[in-house]
């Protein structure tokens, strides 16, 4: 089966995977492999989709 490019729906899975992450455990449990796992997508697709900053 050959999986469709939908930017839009990707870019929406992660945030909302975040958001629930966020929700549930708090900022310091965010990562962005649990992140990715959640939106059943590679961490490498969710380093396109987000800009990362280091604080």
């Amino acid at each position: 089966m050959v999986r469709r490019r939908d930017k839009a729906a990707t870019r929406e899975a992660i945030l909302e995977a975040a958001r629930t992450v966020l929700a549930s455990d708090g900022p310091d449990a965010l990562s962005l492999s649990k992140v990715a796992n959640l939106a059943d997508i590679n961490r490498g697709t969710a380093y396109q989709h987000l800009k990362l900053v280091n604080n």
